[in-house]
């Protein structure tokens, strides 16, 4: 399937005939997990949009007029912090509460929720591709729908006319 890898009861690989339990087998210098049907995706919503937010802030901080008023904002954030918390933290440990505070609620919300939203969309993703499928121009438009041994049709040769069209006159 196409998009199979946004399916949250199939593994981005494929199915094996036994199931066994997650395990490293190691193979080389290299160890590999072996994947289960029980885990769960992580789709880390909420820390995707965080670390985008900082990294915006963080590039406006370096435009001429914004970024002088950017920090402005940023040490008056601070210092209302500081003096609310009484814990005279710096920015650095407070991203990091943050952040440990934000991977909790994408694991304990977020993630499920989006699990429970796809289990319930994807039948009709699903559905929808088949019938996408079955009509001739949908491939041409769409070339990620086409199946994996689906050859590309080919081209129908040009004859060349036999009447011979006049393109210019000449003139003696």
């Amino acid at each position: 399937d196409v998009l199979s890898f946004l399916s949250p009861s199939k593994s981005n690989q494929e199915d094996t005939s036994i199931t066994m339990p997650a395990k490293t087998v190691a193979k080389g210098s290299f160890a590999k997990k072996t994947p289960t049907e029980s885990e769960e995706p992580h789709f880390d919503a909420a820390t995707h949009i965080y670390e985008g937010v900082k990294n915006a802030w963080t590039w406006s901080r370096g435009l001429p007029v914004a970024g002088s008023v950017l920090g402005l904002y940023e040490t008056a954030a601070l210092t209302i912090v500081s003096k609310t918390t009484d814990s005279g933290k710096d920015a650095a440990s407070l991203d990091k509460e943050i952040l440990h505070h934000i991977t909790g609620l994408d694991k304990d919300v977020i993630d499920p929720a989006i699990a429970k939203l796809m289990a319930v969309i994807w039948p009709g993703v699903e559905k929808a591709e088949d019938i996408l499928r079955c009509m001739p121009i949908v491939p041409l438009l769409f070339p990620m729908l086409k199946e994996d041994g689906e050859a590309e049709p080919e081209a129908t040769p040009v004859k060349p006319n036999p009447f011979k069209v006049a393109t210019s006159i000449d003139v003696n």
